[in-house]
């Protein structure tokens, strides 16, 4: 038998020893973030929207060699962020701009923070067992892998908010194996760094850190505690100079003069990733989880062992500084902006810290009948981490379904801007229409993003006279059917036109592989596809003509004053050939 054979027939026998029950949990441990990863295949696109625009020149820069470390530290709202736009940079530059790809490092980053969880409970863990140890980490894999983080998993922009976890995370765990002023105090600081300059919120790092050496009592505790004050003071000298107020943010002493609203904000925030429907009940999930931390926290100091578990602790302290820190920059928006999903990667800190010192906490204390209230109360963390995670699954599908298609509107937006009007861009990709044009000249140019892709070129296909099946719907929104030939568009009224329809290719019994409007046999525009027509399949009694939608929209002004012959030109499923279909006559006027 050869090297290879033997290898192959020792992995084989090992992975048989383990026993089926440690299978089955780490199937289920693994089962959240493949489903996480899932769920951004299936509905990130890659297209560049609203804050990601301002990336845009930092890529140009970079190409450019003209790319400075104070493009990078320059302030976005409340944030300075060099490390996130550096990574960004260096993935969209590798990647020909492809933003599914920072949404992939979005998802590693949150990975490598739950491994280092995982690392850091095994270390407190005394469970004997590995089936144990898998199953009662669940709860934290549920938490981190939530599709209710639609908003922050399927954005861009956002991949900051999971650098930021990831070096808060990694800093309270390099600051609990730190014994003194060594390499992993030394790690500790620049993992606080970078939590700082990735989010505004990260600077909470700091005070939380700050606190989880002093209750450590250790030796060397009073150097560590100077260190890490004076480079905490440093890190905030830089950050705040020549810092400005974004124009966007809330007066700051809204808080003050609307301290019912700013109190609902913070609990709201605290009980979002739990349930979001209503901002009430927000409110409600946010009162009762504080109270079970401080019910736990009650536990663990009773029992003398929160020192030893000041880590989890950390996460719970972190959390409630986000809460308020989020509060103060945001709560003039309402209560009902706490709800929002992009913070729910950071509030969701908390909850594991509660269930992992309440388990911590209540270990021992199982089989006891005595202790009623601590069964009591890990059952409820339990059964609200599983709660939150079937909603947030519910839930985040819908919400995903919504922003795929609205995310792919918005890129053929940009794949067509040059003939689309400023309400289309403002709408779908950017309020600054004159930022977002300059910016998608660069992006065309360099064949970057949505324009890494060719276009069908109908002019090197051959007509075919072959007979098709295909409808134009409605202009604006008003139906062609029962119109008479002429369909009357007011330009005045009317900045951007849109139309839809569906097409199929009946020669192939499918679905056709592109469509364009062609406009008095000279313009050409491209529509989006592939929409769900499942009304089109039935009136066909053909299964394969279900995705056979298309939708077009672009500026007026591209229409003179006048008559308009529309047609559509139909290419085939194989792409050699295509079909030429007249449709209606439109007058702009």
């Amino acid at each position: 038998m050869e090297r290879g054979e033997e290898l192959n027939v020792h992995l084989y026998t090992k992975i048989r020893a383990i026993p089926i029950v440690t299978l089955v949990c780490v199937f289920l441990l693994m089962t959240p973030p493949l489903l996480l990863l899932y769920y951004i295949d299936t509905f990130a696109v890659n297209l560049i929207h609203w804050d990601d625009w301002q990336n845009v020149f930092l890529v140009q820069k970079a190409m450019n060699g003209t790319l400075s470390f104070s493009d990078l530290y320059v302030q976005h709202n409340e944030h300075r962020m060099p490390f996130p736009n550096l990574f960004m940079t260096v993935i969209e530059i590798l990647t020909q701009y492809n933003m599914v790809a920072v949404k992939i490092f979005s998802w590693i980053f949150i990975c490598l923070t739950g491994l280092l969880v995982f690392h850091i409970y095994r270390r407190h863990s005394k469970w004997n067992g590995c089936p144990k140890l898998l199953l009662t980490f669940l709860p934290v894999s549920l938490l981190l892998f939530s599709f209710r983080q639609w908003e922050s998993i399927l954005c861009a922009v956002t991949f900051q908010i999971y650098l930021m976890i990831f070096g808060v995370v990694a800093a309270f765990s390099l600051l609990e194996r730190s014994r003194n002023i060594d390499i992993w105090f030394a790690l500790g600081l620049l993992s606080a760094s970078l939590a700082s300059f990735s989010f505004f919120a990260g600077l909470a790092v700091w005070p939380v850190g700050l606190f989880q050496i002093v209750i450590s009592k250790r030796r060397s505790g009073l150097r560590q505690i100077t260190l890490w004050s004076v480079v905490s003071i440093g890190i905030l000298i830089s950050y705040f100079w020549g810092y400005v107020k974004p124009g966007i943010a809330p007066p700051l002493d809204y808080i003050f003069t609307h301290p019912v609203v700013a109190v609902g904000y913070f609990f709201a925030s605290v009980g979002s990733p739990l349930f979001w429907d209503s901002a009430i009940i927000s409110v409600i999930l946010g009162l009762a989880t504080m109270l079970i931390a401080v019910s736990v926290l009650a536990y663990a100091y009773r029992r003398k062992i929160l020192t030893n578990n000041c880590i989890w602790l950390s996460l719970i302290l972190f959390t409630a500084f986000f809460s308020l820190f989020i509060t103060v920059a945001r709560g003039g928006f309402g209560v009902e902006h706490a709800l929002s999903s992009r913070y729910t990667p950071v509030t969701s800190l908390g909850g594991i810290g509660i269930y992992l010192l309440a388990l911590s906490t209540f270990r021992k204390q199982f089989g006891k009948s005595r202790h009623l209230i601590a069964y009591s109360l890990l059952a409820l963390i339990i059964v609200g981490i599983i709660f939150a995670y079937l909603l947030g699954c519910y839930r985040g599908w819908g919400e995903g379904q919504s922003w795929r298609f609205s995310r792919e509107v918005g890129a053929y937006v940009l794949l067509t801007y040059k003939m689309q009007s400023d309400e289309n861009i403002r709408n779908y990709l950017f309020v600054d229409t004159g930022l977002v044009r300059n910016a998608a000249e660069f992006l065309e140019k360099n064949r970057l993003n949505v324009f890494s892709k060719p276009i069908v070129d109908t002019s090197t296909l051959v007509l075919t006279h072959s007979d098709t099946s295909s409808a134009l719907e409605a202009i604006n929104g008003e139906s062609t059917s029962g119109q008479s030939a002429d369909f009357t568009i007011d330009s005045g009224q009317y900045e951007t036109i849109t139309i839809t329809g569906w097409a199929v290719d009946k020669r192939a019994n499918d679905v056709a592989s592109a469509v364009f409007i062609i406009v008095d046999d000279e313009i050409h525009i491209p529509v989006i596809y592939g929409l769900d027509r499942p009304d089109v399949a039935s009136y066909l009694k053909n299964s394969n003509f279900r995705f056979s939608g298309f939708m077009a929209t672009f500026s007026s002004s591209k229409l003179g004053v006048g008559k308009h012959s529309v047609s559509l030109e139909i290419v085939s499923k194989s792409g050699y050939y295509y079909h030429q279909s007249h449709v209606l006559y439109l007058i702009v006027s």
